[in-house]
């Protein structure tokens, strides 16, 4: 398949935020498969010690500029709180997979 493999994580500000992260999760998937940046993925949720929830999502493909998919999840979630990054390697997969499996992973492939 094209594209490298990329990490995205997307953050919540506030806890009150938490319960909405799901849909506003959903609304930014179509926006990014409607320009064919996410389509294959899995993702780990994961709860802060101060209670606020994050997103890790792995996926491959297309670069998406870290200022526009901030904008995005600002604009959805309220807050700008996002990383983008490539995986580098088969060591970094490997890590991040053992790292997150425990956690609960869940899956979506077109």
């Amino acid at each position: 398949k094209p594209g490298k493999l990329r990490l995205i994580t997307l953050t919540t500000a506030t806890k009150d935020k938490n319960a909405d992260f799901q849909k506003d999760f959903r609304k930014l998937r179509m926006r990014l498969l409607r320009r064919h940046l996410l389509m294959d993925y899995i993702r780990c949720r994961e709860t802060t010690k101060s209670g606020l929830r994050h997103e890790h999502i792995l996926f491959r493909g297309s670069y998406i500029e870290q200022v526009f998919l901030s904008h995005l999840w600002s604009e959805i979630h309220g807050t700008p709180v996002v990383d983008i990054r490539k995986v580098s390697g088969k060591r970094a997969l490997a890590s991040y997979l053992a790292k997150y499996a425990s956690k609960g992973i869940t899956a979506r492939t077109s």
